[in-house]
């Protein structure tokens, strides 16, 4: 389950609120679901050294799946003291266009899963060089999908190429989104093969 609801998305962003809210929200989830579903949060790079590291460590004793983008991702510095200060996973990358900008992040091992997006990061061929530098890090991949049923499909055929795929973004379900262009995700994997 992942989600990015509450002070992180609304237009007046309290920090320090977020933080306790989001800690709050760990809290309630993990009682109320168990320990057998995976819980992700995405902070949308909306938080401070500081805060990301009081985040992550209020959610440390609820086991998350991953924190998504506590930081921007332009200055890997950030992520190197984030990286020191907590032993929650981290997922980031979903802004970065090619393998070059992923390069710090990957080498430097300060993502634990890698956001890539199929239709920013150069296409098919460059995102399978992200994944596969990422796999050489033991970094999996947790590929970013807010688009629709075409990107959808694309991100399905990453997926199906990289040994290192750990999860898929769907941000609605298959049918929801362009059914009158889209008959179903099958047809949209077939055309892609082929024009792939």
């Amino acid at each position: 389950m992942r989600w990015d609801s509450g002070p992180f998305g609304s237009a007046l962003y309290e920090p320090h609120k977020a933080v306790d809210w989001t800690i709050e929200a760990f809290r309630l989830l993990r009682t109320e679901l168990g320990p057998d579903i995976e819980l992700a949060f995405d902070a949308h790079t909306r938080t401070s050294v500081p805060d990301a590291v009081r985040l992550c460590r209020g959610v440390e004793a609820y086991r998350p799946m991953f924190i998504e983008d506590p930081l921007r991702v332009e200055n890997p510095e950030s992520y190197r003291r984030l990286r020191d200060q907590t032993a929650v996973p981290i997922a980031a990358g979903e802004q970065l266009g090619t393998k070059w900008q992923f390069r710090a992040m990957i080498e430097e091992e300060l993502i634990d899963y890698a956001r890539i997006d199929v239709c920013i990061a150069a296409g098919f061929t460059e995102s399978r060089k992200i994944a596969g530098w990422c796999e050489t890090h033991f970094i999996d991949i947790a590929v970013h999908n807010p688009i629709g049923p075409v990107s959808t499909a694309a991100c399905l055929h990453l997926n199906l190429a990289t040994s290192n795929m750990l999860v898929q973004e769907l941000p609605r379900r298959p049918g929801e989104s362009l059914s009158d262009v889209i008959v179903s995700l099958a047809s949209v994997g077939r055309w892609l093969a082929v024009c792939i």
